[in-house]
């Protein structure tokens, strides 16, 4: 796991973006206390935003609090299989998801218990102490909370901003982002920030381009092919000359099927880009190169 001191900046040679790293494989004491501090601000605001809501309508806390896990519990199952939280562009993006539930299931764990369970005990100290103190003392802990969410903020972005960012005891990864260990650093409030900050919202596409918008957001059952005797069914292989085909032991073939699809029915692009040079997975440029989709003026989600 590569953790830490995700710090980004760009060269005017060729403005390239590198990822810098302080750890390669382990956390170091000084990454927990930054994760700490920032789970301690998380939680400030957040605390800031239930107490008023608490002294006004206990259950309308209970149901934010069930909405926090389920976003939670979400994140936690989506970074376990990809290494990345949930995107906010992802969020309209759930119409198609029949058919996972195995895959959600292989993706829990015990130990996510810990989170049903510590907003139910949150739950019974609301319901059962909360009530017996006064609303001028629930005031209190409110701002309470809100100057320590400050005070932590502020000492965190003064840390960060002291920081010696030299490269002595670093190495820098090129071409990199890693939201998984900035959220970790910085905590989720900073992570949607930078999200909202960084997401591309403008529009790529002709007003006759966005006519088949509807088409991708669509469940896929309502979806008619236009002629499905005449289908095309495009398999695309990433790094194909690493693949065992055309060697041969004890003179058999090792990949015939491969062999034979190669000298059949295989069309070789030499010039795709890796992702890591262009920013554009493979598929993606073979689906715009080859005129099935118009070329967008930026092909990624994000600006990086």
């Amino acid at each position: 796991m590569q953790i830490f001191d995700s710090s980004f900046f760009k060269t005017n040679r060729d403005i390239a973006s590198f990822c810098v790293f302080t750890e390669k494989w382990t956390i170091n004491p000084i990454g927990l206390l930054e994760n700490i501090s920032t789970a301690i601000i998380d939680t400030s605001l957040l605390l800031c935003a239930f107490i008023p809501l608490i002294s006004r309508s206990k259950n309308m806390s209970i149901f934010l609090l069930i909405f926090i896990d389920i976003f939670t519990l979400a994140n936690i199952w989506y970074s376990r299989n990809f290494h990345a939280y949930i995107s906010i562009s992802l969020y309209c993006e759930f119409n198609n998801l029949h058919g996972l539930k195995n895959n959600i299931i292989d993706s829990m764990k015990v130990l996510d218990c810990i989170i049903p369970i510590s907003t139910i005990i949150f739950v019974i100290i609301t319901q059962r102490i909360l009530h017996i103190i006064s609303p001028k003392c629930q005031w209190k802990v409110f701002l309470s909370f809100l100057g320590l969410a400050i005070l932590l903020t502020g000492l965190f972005f003064c840390s960060t901003f002291l920081k010696s960012y030299t490269l002595k005891d670093k190495f820098i990864s090129p071409y990199m982002y890693s939201p998984t260990e900035s959220t970790f650093r910085n905590g989720i409030t900073y992570h949607f920030i930078m999200e909202i900050k960084t997401i591309d919202t403008t529009k790529q596409f002709s007003e006759e381009d966005q006519k088949f918008e509807p088409l991708f957001f669509a469940q896929s059952s309502n979806i008619r092919p236009i002629n499905s005797s005449n289908n095309i069914i495009i398999i695309i292989v990433e790094s194909f000359l690493s693949y065992a085909n055309d060697l041969y032991f004890n003179g058999k073939a090792i990949t015939p099927n491969l062999n034979q699809l190669k000298k059949e029915n295989t069309y070789y692009f030499p010039h795709i880009l890796p992702q890591t040079k262009s920013g554009e997975s493979s598929d993606r440029q073979i689906i715009y190169l080859t005129g099935l989709l118009p070329q967008p003026n930026k092909i990624t989600a994000q600006k990086m």
